[in-house]
């Protein structure tokens, strides 16, 4: 069950991402960065959980 929720939480924040970068790709070295930052820190968190 955890390894499925985790497979679709990557998935949207994936693809989140992937919006977030289309969007704003004349921005993405700010907002990108820091997004990417915190989602593999996120990520880091819930891997040692």
């Amino acid at each position: 069950m955890k390894e499925t929720n985790n497979t679709n939480m990557n998935r949207m924040i994936l693809f989140f991402i992937m919006i977030i970068l289309i969007s704003d790709r004349f921005n993405w070295f700010d907002e990108g960065v820091i997004l990417y930052l915190f989602l593999s820190y996120f990520f880091y968190f819930q891997q040692g959980l």
